[in-house]
Protein backbone atom coordinates (compact mmCIF):
# COMPACT_ATOMS: atom_id res chain seq x y z
CA UNK A 1 0.00 0.00 0.00
CA UNK A 2 1.39 3.15 -0.89
CA UNK A 3 -0.50 6.56 -0.58
CA UNK A 4 -2.14 7.79 1.85
CA UNK A 5 -5.64 10.00 2.14
CA UNK A 6 -5.25 12.89 -0.75
CA UNK A 7 -7.25 15.67 -0.03
CA UNK A 8 -8.87 18.30 -1.77
CA UNK A 9 -5.83 20.42 -1.51
CA UNK A 10 -3.51 17.61 -2.37
CA UNK A 11 -5.77 17.43 -5.50
CA UNK A 12 -5.64 20.69 -6.85
CA UNK A 13 -1.78 20.43 -6.12
CA UNK A 14 -1.31 17.31 -7.95
CA UNK A 15 -3.69 18.66 -10.76
CA UNK A 16 -1.17 21.94 -10.93
CA UNK A 17 1.92 19.90 -11.38
CA UNK A 18 -0.25 17.98 -14.15
CA UNK A 19 -1.24 20.28 -16.25
CA UNK A 20 2.52 22.43 -15.94
CA UNK A 21 3.79 18.93 -17.12
CA UNK A 22 1.41 18.66 -20.32
CA UNK A 23 1.61 22.23 -21.36
CA UNK A 24 5.14 22.43 -21.91
CA UNK A 25 4.94 18.37 -23.06
CA UNK A 26 2.58 20.14 -25.42
CA UNK A 27 4.95 22.61 -26.25
CA UNK A 28 8.40 20.90 -26.62
CA UNK A 29 7.30 17.85 -28.39
CA UNK A 30 6.71 19.45 -31.64
CA UNK A 31 9.79 21.02 -32.08
CA UNK A 32 12.21 20.09 -34.77
CA UNK A 33 14.48 17.44 -33.58
CA UNK A 34 12.77 17.00 -30.17
CA UNK A 35 12.40 13.47 -28.24
CA UNK A 36 9.38 11.84 -29.28
CA UNK A 37 6.81 10.16 -26.69
CA UNK A 38 5.88 6.71 -26.28
CA UNK A 39 2.32 7.73 -25.45
CA UNK A 40 -0.35 6.42 -27.54
CA UNK A 41 1.93 3.35 -29.21
CA UNK A 42 5.62 2.24 -28.27
CA UNK A 43 8.70 2.58 -30.47
CA UNK A 44 12.25 1.69 -29.13
CA UNK A 45 13.62 4.00 -30.95
CA UNK A 46 11.94 6.91 -29.25
CA UNK A 47 13.51 5.58 -26.47
CA UNK A 48 16.68 5.69 -27.66
CA UNK A 49 16.63 8.49 -29.35
CA UNK A 50 16.10 10.30 -25.82
CA UNK A 51 19.05 8.66 -24.12
CA UNK A 52 21.18 9.88 -26.78
CA UNK A 53 19.61 13.24 -26.14
CA UNK A 54 20.80 13.21 -22.64
CA UNK A 55 23.93 11.92 -23.49
CA UNK A 56 24.74 15.01 -26.07
CA UNK A 57 23.10 17.26 -23.51
CA UNK A 58 26.26 16.84 -21.59
CA UNK A 59 28.17 19.58 -23.18
CA UNK A 60 28.01 23.86 -22.54
CA UNK A 61 26.15 24.04 -25.86
CA UNK A 62 22.94 21.62 -25.32
CA UNK A 63 22.92 21.66 -21.57
CA UNK A 64 19.29 23.62 -22.09
CA UNK A 65 18.08 20.65 -23.57
CA UNK A 66 18.05 18.22 -20.82
CA UNK A 67 15.46 20.47 -19.84
CA UNK A 68 13.28 20.97 -22.94
CA UNK A 69 13.77 16.93 -24.08
CA UNK A 70 12.58 15.97 -20.26
CA UNK A 71 8.90 17.43 -20.87
CA UNK A 72 9.42 16.40 -24.36
CA UNK A 73 9.91 12.80 -23.59
CA UNK A 74 7.79 12.61 -20.18
CA UNK A 75 5.08 15.32 -19.94
CA UNK A 76 2.62 13.52 -21.23
CA UNK A 77 2.20 11.53 -17.96
CA UNK A 78 0.49 14.38 -16.68
CA UNK A 79 -3.00 12.60 -18.40
CA UNK A 80 -2.39 9.82 -16.54
CA UNK A 81 -1.74 11.91 -13.25
CA UNK A 82 -5.20 13.57 -13.79
CA UNK A 83 -6.85 10.37 -14.73
CA UNK A 84 -5.59 8.62 -12.26
CA UNK A 85 -7.22 11.91 -9.85
CA UNK A 86 -10.79 11.63 -11.62
CA UNK A 87 -11.02 8.10 -10.71
CA UNK A 88 -10.46 8.74 -7.19
CA UNK A 89 -12.10 12.03 -6.60
CA UNK A 90 -15.42 10.40 -8.45
CA UNK A 91 -15.51 7.58 -5.36
CA UNK A 92 -14.36 10.24 -2.92
CA UNK A 93 -18.02 12.01 -3.82
CA UNK A 94 -20.47 9.15 -5.27
CA UNK A 95 -19.02 5.97 -3.52
CA UNK A 96 -21.98 6.13 -0.86
CA UNK A 97 -24.35 7.76 -3.31
CA UNK A 98 -27.15 5.22 -5.19
CA UNK A 99 -27.78 6.53 -8.38
CA UNK A 100 -31.42 5.90 -10.21
CA UNK A 101 -31.30 5.84 -14.34
CA UNK A 102 -32.31 9.33 -14.54
CA UNK A 103 -29.87 10.82 -12.39
CA UNK A 104 -26.63 8.80 -13.85
CA UNK A 105 -27.85 10.31 -16.95
CA UNK A 106 -27.69 13.79 -15.34
CA UNK A 107 -24.62 13.11 -14.22
CA UNK A 108 -23.32 12.75 -17.60
CA UNK A 109 -25.21 15.62 -18.75
CA UNK A 110 -23.93 17.97 -15.85
CA UNK A 111 -20.02 16.92 -17.18
CA UNK A 112 -20.66 17.74 -20.50
CA UNK A 113 -22.71 21.00 -20.13
CA UNK A 114 -18.90 21.60 -17.84
CA UNK A 115 -17.24 21.08 -21.08
CA UNK A 116 -19.34 22.63 -23.46
CA UNK A 117 -18.99 25.86 -21.06
CA UNK A 118 -15.29 26.05 -21.88
CA UNK A 119 -15.05 24.59 -25.13
CA UNK A 120 -18.58 26.60 -27.49
CA UNK A 121 -16.43 30.20 -26.62
CA UNK A 122 -13.20 28.68 -27.82
CA UNK A 123 -14.72 27.72 -30.91
CA UNK A 124 -14.73 31.47 -32.45
CA UNK A 125 -11.01 31.83 -31.36
CA UNK A 126 -10.42 28.22 -33.11
CA UNK A 127 -12.00 29.77 -36.80
CA UNK A 128 -10.08 33.27 -36.22
CA UNK A 129 -7.06 30.97 -35.79
CA UNK A 130 -8.07 28.92 -39.56
CA UNK A 131 -8.77 31.74 -41.13
CA UNK A 132 -5.29 33.14 -40.53
CA UNK A 133 -3.72 29.66 -41.55
CA UNK A 134 -6.03 28.75 -44.48
CA UNK A 135 -7.27 32.31 -45.92
CA UNK A 136 -9.72 31.87 -48.45
CA UNK A 137 -8.59 28.30 -48.75
CA UNK A 138 -10.52 27.74 -45.56
CA UNK A 139 -13.90 28.22 -47.24
CA UNK A 140 -13.27 25.92 -49.84
CA UNK A 141 -12.69 22.88 -47.22
CA UNK A 142 -15.81 24.35 -45.33
CA UNK A 143 -18.23 21.00 -44.99
CA UNK A 144 -14.65 19.59 -43.38
CA UNK A 145 -14.41 22.30 -40.80
CA UNK A 146 -17.87 22.00 -39.76
CA UNK A 147 -17.56 18.29 -39.59
CA UNK A 148 -14.34 18.61 -37.29
CA UNK A 149 -16.20 20.91 -34.80
CA UNK A 150 -19.25 18.69 -34.54
CA UNK A 151 -17.22 15.98 -33.27
CA UNK A 152 -15.68 18.18 -30.97
CA UNK A 153 -19.37 19.46 -29.38
CA UNK A 154 -20.28 16.00 -29.62
CA UNK A 155 -16.96 13.98 -28.31
CA UNK A 156 -16.71 11.89 -30.80
CA UNK A 157 -13.38 12.64 -32.33
CA UNK A 158 -11.71 9.90 -30.68
CA UNK A 159 -14.22 7.67 -32.74
CA UNK A 160 -13.04 9.38 -36.28
CA UNK A 161 -10.14 8.27 -38.04
CA UNK A 162 -8.04 10.22 -38.73
CA UNK A 163 -10.34 13.53 -36.30
CA UNK A 164 -8.70 12.74 -33.14
CA UNK A 165 -6.70 15.89 -32.90
CA UNK A 166 -8.59 18.34 -34.91
CA UNK A 167 -9.44 21.95 -33.95
CA UNK A 168 -6.61 21.60 -30.69
CA UNK A 169 -4.57 18.35 -30.24
CA UNK A 170 -5.22 17.67 -26.81
CA UNK A 171 -9.09 17.93 -26.88
CA UNK A 172 -8.66 14.35 -27.78
CA UNK A 173 -8.97 14.41 -23.76
CA UNK A 174 -12.24 15.28 -23.32
CA UNK A 175 -13.73 12.82 -25.29
CA UNK A 176 -11.83 10.05 -23.39
CA UNK A 177 -12.31 11.08 -20.34
CA UNK A 178 -16.81 11.55 -21.13
CA UNK A 179 -16.46 7.74 -21.83
CA UNK A 180 -14.61 6.86 -18.43
CA UNK A 181 -17.43 9.33 -16.96
CA UNK A 182 -20.05 7.14 -18.16
CA UNK A 183 -18.03 3.55 -17.80
CA UNK A 184 -17.55 4.45 -13.80
CA UNK A 185 -21.78 5.70 -13.53
CA UNK A 186 -22.96 2.96 -15.84
CA UNK A 187 -20.36 0.00 -14.88
CA UNK A 188 -17.99 0.87 -12.18
CA UNK A 189 -19.94 2.51 -9.18
CA UNK A 190 -19.85 1.05 -6.11
CA UNK A 191 -18.12 -2.56 -7.98
CA UNK A 192 -15.78 -4.73 -5.62
CA UNK A 193 -12.27 -4.33 -6.05
CA UNK A 194 -12.33 -8.08 -8.61
CA UNK A 195 -14.16 -6.43 -10.71
CA UNK A 196 -12.38 -3.20 -11.01
CA UNK A 197 -8.89 -5.75 -11.24
CA UNK A 198 -10.80 -7.73 -14.13
CA UNK A 199 -11.97 -4.84 -15.71
CA UNK A 200 -8.20 -3.60 -15.18
CA UNK A 201 -6.27 -6.70 -16.85
CA UNK A 202 -9.11 -6.97 -19.40
CA UNK A 203 -7.83 -3.79 -20.79
CA UNK A 204 -4.15 -4.03 -20.47
CA UNK A 205 -4.30 -7.52 -22.32
CA UNK A 206 -6.62 -6.01 -24.81
CA UNK A 207 -3.30 -3.44 -25.74
CA UNK A 208 -0.87 -6.33 -25.13
CA UNK A 209 -2.17 -8.12 -28.21
CA UNK A 210 -1.94 -5.76 -30.53
CA UNK A 211 1.49 -4.71 -29.64
CA UNK A 212 2.14 -8.70 -29.45
CA UNK A 213 1.03 -8.75 -33.53
CA UNK A 214 2.17 -5.51 -34.51
CA UNK A 215 -1.53 -3.74 -34.78
CA UNK A 216 -0.13 -0.40 -34.23
CA UNK A 217 -2.90 1.58 -35.23
CA UNK A 218 -5.67 -0.48 -33.56
CA UNK A 219 -2.81 0.50 -30.08
CA UNK A 220 -3.14 4.22 -31.19
CA UNK A 221 -7.15 3.89 -31.07
CA UNK A 222 -7.36 2.65 -28.07
CA UNK A 223 -4.91 5.29 -26.46
CA UNK A 224 -6.76 7.87 -27.14
CA UNK A 225 -10.11 6.15 -26.08
CA UNK A 226 -11.39 4.77 -22.93
CA UNK A 227 -9.80 1.20 -23.39
CA UNK A 228 -6.34 2.64 -23.21
CA UNK A 229 -6.85 4.67 -19.79
CA UNK A 230 -8.77 2.45 -17.86
CA UNK A 231 -6.27 0.97 -15.88
CA UNK A 232 -5.45 4.22 -14.28
CA UNK A 233 -8.68 5.16 -13.49
CA UNK A 234 -9.48 2.21 -11.72
CA UNK A 235 -7.01 2.10 -9.73
CA UNK A 236 -7.27 5.56 -8.74
CA UNK A 237 -10.66 4.01 -7.77
CA UNK A 238 -9.50 0.74 -5.98
CA UNK A 239 -7.20 3.81 -3.76
CA UNK A 240 -10.06 6.14 -2.70
CA UNK A 241 -11.89 2.90 -1.85
CA UNK A 242 -8.83 1.52 0.30
CA UNK A 243 -6.66 4.34 1.61
CA UNK A 244 -3.23 3.99 3.06
CA UNK A 245 -1.90 5.87 6.21
CA UNK A 246 1.58 4.91 6.05
CA UNK A 247 4.18 4.91 3.59
CA UNK A 248 8.05 3.55 3.41
CA UNK A 249 9.97 5.76 1.75
CA UNK A 250 12.43 3.17 -0.40
CA UNK A 251 9.03 2.37 -2.36
CA UNK A 252 7.97 5.48 -4.20
CA UNK A 253 11.96 5.63 -5.10
CA UNK A 254 11.72 2.38 -6.50
CA UNK A 255 8.98 2.60 -8.25
CA UNK A 256 10.08 5.70 -9.63
CA UNK A 257 13.11 3.95 -10.94
CA UNK A 258 10.67 1.22 -12.39
CA UNK A 259 8.84 4.01 -13.87
CA UNK A 260 11.95 5.89 -15.12
CA UNK A 261 12.91 2.17 -17.29
CA UNK A 262 9.20 1.32 -18.08
CA UNK A 263 10.11 3.06 -21.76
CA UNK A 264 12.76 0.28 -22.76
CA UNK A 265 10.41 -2.32 -23.10
CA UNK A 266 6.77 -2.08 -25.03
CA UNK A 267 4.67 -4.68 -22.67
CA UNK A 268 6.73 -3.04 -19.29
CA UNK A 269 5.45 0.22 -20.71
CA UNK A 270 1.92 -0.63 -20.18
CA UNK A 271 2.49 -0.52 -16.89
CA UNK A 272 4.26 3.08 -17.06
CA UNK A 273 1.03 5.16 -16.29
CA UNK A 274 0.18 3.25 -13.69
CA UNK A 275 3.55 3.45 -12.05
CA UNK A 276 4.14 7.50 -12.48
CA UNK A 277 0.96 8.65 -9.90
CA UNK A 278 1.74 5.44 -7.67
CA UNK A 279 5.64 6.92 -7.56
CA UNK A 280 4.79 10.61 -8.36
CA UNK A 281 2.26 11.24 -5.44
CA UNK A 282 4.37 10.26 -3.03
CA UNK A 283 7.59 11.95 -3.41
CA UNK A 284 5.92 15.54 -4.34
CA UNK A 285 3.57 15.62 -1.74
CA UNK A 286 4.90 18.31 0.32
CA UNK A 287 6.74 20.01 -2.45
CA UNK A 288 7.33 23.65 -2.01
CA UNK A 289 5.59 26.75 -3.05
CA UNK A 290 2.46 24.50 -2.33
CA UNK A 291 0.22 27.82 -3.24
CA UNK A 292 1.36 28.06 -6.31
CA UNK A 293 0.55 24.62 -7.41
CA UNK A 294 -3.22 25.07 -5.79
CA UNK A 295 -3.30 28.19 -8.22
CA UNK A 296 -2.48 26.20 -10.85
CA UNK A 297 -4.76 23.20 -10.11
CA UNK A 298 -7.86 25.81 -9.94
CA UNK A 299 -6.95 26.99 -12.94
CA UNK A 300 -5.74 23.61 -15.21
CA UNK A 301 -9.60 22.96 -16.83
CA UNK A 302 -9.30 26.46 -18.48
CA UNK A 303 -5.52 26.37 -18.85
CA UNK A 304 -5.73 22.60 -20.76
CA UNK A 305 -8.64 23.84 -22.89
CA UNK A 306 -6.33 26.96 -24.28
CA UNK A 307 -2.80 26.31 -23.99
CA UNK A 308 -2.37 25.16 -27.70
CA UNK A 309 -3.74 28.04 -29.34
CA UNK A 310 -1.31 30.63 -27.20
CA UNK A 311 1.62 27.85 -28.49
CA UNK A 312 0.36 28.16 -31.98
CA UNK A 313 0.36 32.23 -31.82
CA UNK A 314 4.01 31.55 -30.49
CA UNK A 315 4.90 29.58 -32.80
CA UNK A 316 3.59 31.43 -35.54
CA UNK A 317 5.29 34.33 -34.23
CA UNK A 318 8.76 33.02 -33.52
CA UNK A 319 8.94 29.98 -35.14
CA UNK A 320 9.45 26.61 -34.55
CA UNK A 321 13.34 26.22 -36.21
CA UNK A 322 14.34 29.82 -35.28
CA UNK A 323 13.36 28.64 -31.16
CA UNK A 324 15.61 25.22 -32.00
CA UNK A 325 18.70 26.93 -33.82
CA UNK A 326 19.28 30.17 -31.16
CA UNK A 327 18.81 27.69 -28.72
CA UNK A 328 15.77 29.30 -27.08
CA UNK A 329 13.62 26.09 -25.67
CA UNK A 330 13.88 27.13 -22.60
CA UNK A 331 13.28 31.04 -22.12
CA UNK A 332 10.86 30.70 -24.80
CA UNK A 333 8.89 28.30 -23.16
CA UNK A 334 8.78 29.79 -19.94
CA UNK A 335 7.56 33.39 -21.25
CA UNK A 336 4.90 30.54 -23.56
CA UNK A 337 3.82 29.16 -19.95
CA UNK A 338 3.48 32.38 -18.00
CA UNK A 339 1.50 34.07 -20.86
CA UNK A 340 -0.72 30.60 -20.87
CA UNK A 341 -1.38 30.83 -17.28
CA UNK A 342 -2.18 34.37 -17.60
CA UNK A 343 -4.40 33.88 -20.30
CA UNK A 344 -6.58 30.93 -18.38
CA UNK A 345 -6.50 33.14 -14.87
CA UNK A 346 -8.37 35.87 -17.14
CA UNK A 347 -10.82 33.26 -19.37
CA UNK A 348 -11.54 31.61 -16.34
CA UNK A 349 -12.39 34.85 -13.92
CA UNK A 350 -14.32 36.12 -17.47
CA UNK A 351 -16.49 33.33 -17.83
CA UNK A 352 -16.81 33.28 -14.13
CA UNK A 353 -18.65 36.29 -14.69
CA UNK A 354 -20.72 35.81 -18.13
CA UNK A 355 -21.92 32.73 -16.41
CA UNK A 356 -22.91 33.94 -12.82
CA UNK A 357 -24.63 37.42 -14.84
CA UNK A 358 -26.93 34.98 -17.23
CA UNK A 359 -27.65 32.95 -14.26
CA UNK A 360 -29.03 35.98 -12.26
CA UNK A 361 -30.73 37.08 -15.58
CA UNK A 362 -32.58 34.16 -15.31
CA UNK A 363 -33.59 33.79 -11.71
CA UNK A 364 -34.43 37.58 -11.93
CA UNK A 365 -36.91 36.41 -14.69
CA UNK A 366 -38.45 33.75 -13.56
CA UNK A 367 -39.67 35.84 -10.33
Amino acid sequence: MLISPISCNDTNRFKGMAILLIVLHNFYHVLPQAPIENEFFFNIENTNYYLKSVIDSFSPISITSLFTDFFSFFGHYGVALFIFLSGYGLTIKYSSKEFSNIEKIHFIWKRILRFWKVIIPLIPLSVLVKMIKYGNGLWETQTDHIGEYLSIITFTQTLIPGKEFVVSGPWWFFGAILQLYIIYIFLLHKKSNRFLLIISLSALFIQAITIFWGWENILFRLRYNSIGWLPIFCLGIYYAKKPVTTCKPSIPIILMILFLCSNVNAYFWLFSSLLFPLAFIPLFRNFPIKSFWEFMGKISFYLFAIHSFIRGAFFGLIGEEKIVEQNLGVPIGILYLLTSILIAYIFQQLLNRIYTYCQTIIVQKKQ
